[in-house]
């Protein structure tokens, strides 16, 4: 499940449940339409309630944090254990390197 709000110059995206190929596809349309309306905001993937990724949610990150100009970032505060060890595990650093708090920063600077 996909829900998106907007304010202050920043998108929220919150992803939960499976982050499989039907979940990722929703995030990106969801994002992609807010983002034609406020072009340049950041983004930010919040997967609090995330239970698992599968490549196709991965790969949907990478190409929406390669579309965003005003910035892009990652959020696996709180997250499953499951969901926390995949970002923690090296696999995605070159993409989303670590960050103090568990987060994970995007392609982008997020600043």
């Amino acid at each position: 499940m996909v829900r998106v709000e907007a304010g202050n110059g920043e998108i929220r995206v919150h992803v939960s449940g499976e982050f499989d190929f039907q979940t990722a596809r929703a995030m990106l349309v969801a994002a992609r339409e807010r983002l034609r309306d406020a072009p340049g905001h950041r983004v930010v993937i919040r997967l609090k309630e995330v239970t698992r990724v599968e490549s196709s949610g991965v790969g949907a990150l990478i190409i929406l944090a390669e579309e965003v100009s005003g910035g892009f970032a990652v959020e696996t505060i709180d997250c499953s254990p499951d969901v926390q060890r995949f970002f923690a595990s090296g696999l995605m650093e070159r993409y989303y390197p670590a960050r103090a708090g568990g987060a994970a920063a995007g392609l982008r600077a997020t600043g």
